[in-house]
């Protein structure tokens, strides 16, 4: 099963903001200075969202289910993930595939993590997040649902996530 993942600027319906786009519309053509501005501001801050956390249930099976994402060129990217269940271990596979399908991270039997990257150079390119809770004979369970939630950061708002600084180990006296 794939999906598409789109996240950033404009992308949820506010009822409010469309009534008041229709009013402004009503009145006549927009000024052109307004228009230029307001386009500038949506394409500076499409290079600088970040992204909601994205929870769904992953089912066992033979199928990735995959998300994709467009992404500017030299973007810093960072995603983490923690995966909740009913019954049994919490494992799942995740991998990251570039725009050429290329597997460039690939993470076995895990239930949480954190990755980052930055993006190659060139245009916008479609990179795509994975998921997979395996079907095991010995452990088969077709209820054995697994909830995953991702936190997708792109841009400004990835870039301190990127080897964040550590924070000095502490010492307890006992």
């Amino acid at each position: 099963v794939d999906c598409a993942l789109y996240l950033g600027v404009g992308r949820s319906h506010n009822p409010s903001r469309t009534r008041a786009f229709e009013r402004e519309r009503d009145m006549g053509p927009p000024n052109l200075a307004q228009t230029g501005s307001i386009l500038a501001l949506l394409v500076a801050s499409s290079l600088y969202f970040t992204a909601e956390a994205l929870t769904f249930k992953l089912a066992p099976t033979y199928y990735a289910k995959c998300f994709s994402e467009n992404i500017p060129p030299d973007t810093p990217v960072y995603v983490d993930y923690i995966v909740a269940g009913e019954k049994g271990l919490m494992d799942v596979n995740f991998w990251v595939k570039n725009p050429q399908n290329k597997v460039m991270l690939n993470k076995q039997m895990i239930d949480r993590g954190a990755h980052s990257f930055m993006t190659g150079p060139g245009g916008v390119e479609t990179y795509r997040f994975c998921f997979l809770h395996e079907l095991y004979k010995k452990t088969f369970d077709e209820n054995a649902y697994r909830m995953v939630t991702m936190n997708l950061k792109l841009g400004h708002n990835a870039k301190h996530m990127i080897n964040p600084p550590r924070a000095p180990a502490k010492t307890e006296d006992l």
